[in-house]
C-alpha cells in the first residue's frame, strides 16, 4: 500500500516533487515522535523512549528506501514517453515531408468521410475550392462546391453530380477522369483503407489526354489518306505475315472483299502465282529492311 500511495504521487506530482513531499512527510513523522519522544523523557518513561526512538528510524528507513525505487522507475518510465513521444513527432513530420512533397495531390478522409489531411499540390488543383480544404469538412460539402463553382465541366445541378460521387465513391469506381473549367484533365484515384478511411489521389494528365488527342487525329488523317490513295497500298504483319489492312483501291484491283484478306496469310489467298518469287520477296525484306522495285505477278480470284 505503501508503494502505491508513493507511485501515485509520482504520477500526479512528478518523481521530484513526489520525492520531496514524501521527504517531508518523514522530517513531519520524525518531528512529531522526536516531541513524543521528549515528552516521554520528562515522564521518566524509558521502555516508551526506546520504543520511540524505534519507531522513526523504522518508518524512515523504508520509506526512503521506496521512494527511491518509485522516484527511479518514475524517471525510466518518463524517459521511455519522452523518447516515444520524439520518435512519434518524428514519423509525423518525415509522413507530413512525404505528403506534401508527393507530385499529385493527396487527401485522407476519416470513417464519417471528413477531410483529414490534404497537401498543397491538392489546393492547386482545386483553387476554386481551396478556403473550404479544412479538416472536418464532409466530401459531399466538397462536391457540391464543386459543382455550383463550376470548378469541373459538366458536372450538372449539384444535388445530381453530389449523389454521383458519393455513389461512385461507394463503389470503388476505377480511377476517374475530370476535365477542369480550365481545360486541364486530373486523374482521380480513390482506395479505402483497411481501417475504413479513403485515401484519394489526384494526378494531372493533361499532357497525356493531349499526347492522345494528337495520335488520334494523326491516325484518322492517315486512315482518310489511306483508304482514298489510288494506289494499292496494304499493310503485313511482319512476324505472322498476315494482312492487318488494305485500301480500297487494293480490294478494287484485286476483286477480294475485306474479310476475304484481313487475317489471312498472302499464301492464303492464292494471289502469289509462283510461291518461289512470294519468298524472295520476303527474304529481301528480311534482309535489307525494304523492297523496291520488285515485279510481282498475281492472281485474282476470278482467274
Amino acid at each position: 500500500m505503501l508503494l502505491d500511495a508513493i507511485t501515485s504521487l509520482v504520477r500526479h506530482f512528478g518523481p521530484f516533487r513526489a520525492a520531496l513531499v514524501v521527504t517531508l512527510t518523514c522530517v513531519v513523522i520524525s518531528g512529531l515522535v522526536t516531541a513524543l519522544t521528549m515528552a516521554m523523557l520528562e515522564a521518566n518513561l524509558f521502555p516508551a523512549l526506546y520504543l520511540a526512538t524505534l519507531i522513526p528510524l523504522g518508518l524512515a528507513l523504508p520509506v526512503t528506501y521506496l521512494t527511491h525505487l518509485t522516484v527511479q522507475r518514475a524517471d525510466r518510465a518518463q524517459q521511455v514517453i519522452l523518447k516515444s513521444e520524439q520518435d512519434a513527432r518524428a514519423a509525423q513530420t518525415v509522413l507530413r515531408d512525404a505528403i506534401e512533397g508527393f507530385p499529385g495531390g493527396f487527401t485522407l478522409f476519416d470513417r464519417d468521410d471528413r477531410l483529414l489531411l490534404c497537401n498543397q499540390r491538392h489546393r492547386e488543383f482545386y483553387p476554386e475550392i481551396a478556403e473550404l480544404l479544412i479538416p472536418g469538412v464532409s466530401f459531399a460539402e466538397l462536391a457540391r462546391a464543386v459543382a455550383e463553382r463550376n470548378v469541373v465541366r459538366g458536372t450538372g445541378p449539384p444535388d445530381a453530380y453530389v449523389e454521383k460521387r458519393l455513389h461512385e465513391r461507394r463503389r470503388q469506381a476505377l480511377p476517374l477522369e475530370q476535365q477542369m473549367a480550365d481545360g486541364r484533365w486530373i486523374l482521380v484515384s480513390e482506395q479505402e483503407t483497411k481501417n475504413g478511411q479513403t485515401v484519394v489521389v489526384r494526378t494531372d494528365i493533361t499532357q497525356f489526354k493531349r499526347t492522345s488527342e494528337a495520335l488520334r487525329e494523326s491516325e484518322e488523317r492517315f486512315f482518310q489518306v489511306f483508304q482514298s490513295s489510288p494506289v494499292m497500298i496494304c499493310i503485313i504483319d511482319a512476324q505472322n505475315h498476315r494482312f492487318s489492312d488494305v485500301n480500297e483501291t487494293w480490294l478494287n484491283v484485286f476483286g477480294f472483299e475485306r474479310d476475304e484478306v484481313i487475317g489471312h496469310r498472302s499464301a492464303e489467298t492464292g494471289l502469289w502465282t509462283d510461291p518461289h518469287q512470294h519468298q524472295i520477296l520476303l527474304d529481301t525484306l528480311r534482309d535489307e529492311g525494304r523492297v523496291s522495285g520488285f515485279v510481282q505477278q498475281s492472281r485474282t480470284p476470278n482467274g
